[in-house]
């Protein structure tokens, strides 16, 4: 049966707004699943042939670069560095029409300084590339800091919003679904979740993370002897709930 008018330009419409270019960025306390998931787009985003500029500015700790070539990274940590090199990249993914994904440390403040300075999910979307928040965040309630902070105000919350709670953090003996049951009652993030198309993702775990982790591997690379053939049909099969998990907000990812 063909589409009536109206349909086809809402099809139309919806393939155009996931063909431009994004900008990502990863928020949260440390150790909640940044880089992961980061490693996990990037890699998805290269086997599809898409075009990324990739920068890695945690100021302690930076390991996107031991999985993938072409990583950017600040000259310096300082203050004085980071803001014109965070100002830089913006730049090149309104210029080059290409997807920024930038990995930030736990808990830095650049972000939220340069929202303050100026309107920069605003910017973004007016030149063309969409903005995208990711909250990460595990078991802690004070995994939330950061979703309250950007959230007040209006500080940093674009309308494509995602709260990623990541399975893989909660803590042996700690229940994830009573852990997600308690971040829910939050009046911050039930704030976040009631703007149309923000989303709650739950994140899976890969149990064998660490030993991925040492071999220096990419998700797409399960099949290797590094890591042995259980893993690696591990690895297939979390890539495969990965996809499941975001496939809500598959249209924001690069």
């Amino acid at each position: 049966m063909p589409k009536t008018a109206d349909v086809a330009e809402l099809d139309r419409l919806s393939a155009a707004a996931s063909d431009k270019p994004k900008a990502i960025f990863a928020v949260g306390r440390g150790r909640c699943g940044k880089t992961v998931a980061y490693r996990w787009m990037i890699d998805r985003a290269l086997k599809q042939g898409r075009g990324l500029i990739v920068a890695d500015g945690d100021r302690t700790n930076q390991t996107l670069g031991a999985f993938f070539p072409d990583v950017e990274s600040p000259p310096s940590a300082s203050d004085d560095a980071m803001r014109p090199w965070l100002d830089g990249l913006v730049e090149r993914a309104i210029d080059q029409r290409k997807s920024l994904l930038l990995d930030l440390g736990g808990g830095d403040l650049l972000l939220k300084q340069t929202a303050l300075e100026l309107d920069l999910a605003g910017e973004l979307a007016q030149n063309g590339v969409t903005p995208v928040v990711l909250h990460f965040i595990g078991a802690d309630s004070d995994d939330l800091a950061y979703l309250r902070v950007t959230e007040r105000d209006g500080l940093f919350a674009p309308e494509h919003t995602a709260v990623i709670f990541n399975v893989g953090v909660v803590p042996a003996g700690v229940s994830p679904e009573v852990a997600l049951q308690k971040h829910t009652k939050d009046p911050a993030l039930m704030g976040a979740l009631s703007r149309g198309g923000s989303h709650l993702i739950v994140m899976p775990r890969l149990v064998c993370m660490t030993v991925v982790d040492d071999a220096r591997l990419r998700f797409s690379e399960a099949v290797h002897p590094k890591i042995g053939l259980m893993n690696g049909s591990r690895v297939r099969l979390w890539l495969r709930d990965m996809e499941t998990a975001f496939a809500p907000i598959v249209d924001w990812l690069p």
